[in-house]
C-alpha cells in the first residue's frame, strides 16, 4: 500500500489530477448503473381503462365472428366497420375498439350511452372490417335500418 501511496503522490499534478478524475467517473458510473429498489413514481401508478372512457361513452366488449383475424391486424386499438351476421349491412362505421388490458385477445368496443342497448342486441357474431386511421375523425356512425333487397339484375336473352 505504501508503495501505491508514494508511487501516486510521485507523478506530476497534472497525472494526479486525470487520476482521480478517472476514479470519481468510474465511481459514479457505478453508483448510477446499480439498480434502485423503488419503482419510479410513473411506472407504479396502473392506468385503468375506465379512467380513459370519455364522458358520454361506455366500453362494450365485441363478438366477433374474425376475432382471430383481427387479432392478427390490430395493435392496442383500431378504427373498424361492424357487419351484421350473414348479411351484406354495414350497421356501424368508424367504431373505435381497443384490446381488453387483462385479455388482449378480447376487444372492447367505445359505443355511444344512446346506442348501446341496441348494440347490445345486435352485438352477436359481427364481422368488423378494419379501416384506415385517419378515416376515423368523422366519429361513429350507426345505421339500424335493414336494406331492402333489391331483385337481382339479368343481363342478356332471359328467354329461351
Amino acid at each position: 500500500m505504501r508503495q501505491l501511496y508514494r508511487k501516486f503522490f510521485e507523478k506530476d499534478l497534472k497525472t494526479q489530477l486525470i487520476i482521480v478524475f478517472l476514479l470519481f467517473l468510474l465511481l459514479g458510473l457505478g453508483l448510477d448503473l446499480t439498480p434502485s429498489s423503488e419503482p419510479h413514481p410513473l411506472e407504479s401508478k396502473e392506468v385503468k381503462m375506465a379512467t380513459m372512457i370519455p364522458e358520454g361513452m361506455v366500453l362494450q366488449p365485441l363478438h366477433l365472428k374474425n376475432a382471430e383475424s383481427l387479432d392478427l391486424v390490430l395493435d392496442q386499438y383500431g378504427v373498424v366497420s361492424l357487419f351484421e351476421p350473414d348479411k351484406d349491412h354495414q350497421f356501424v362505421r368508424n367504431l373505435k375498439v381497443f384490446r381488453a388490458p387483462k385479455d388482449p385477445s378480447i376487444f372492447l368496443a367505445l359505443v355511444p350511452i344512446k346506442h348501446s342497448t341496441e348494440f347490445v342486441k345486435k352485438n352477436k357474431n359481427l364481422t368488423a372490417v378494419v379501416l384506415k386511421q385517419d378515416g376515423a375523425n368523422s366519429g361513429t356512425v350507426f345505421d339500424y335500418q335493414r336494406v331492402k333487397k333489391s331483385r337481382p339484375l339479368l343481363i342478356g336473352n332471359t328467354k329461351r
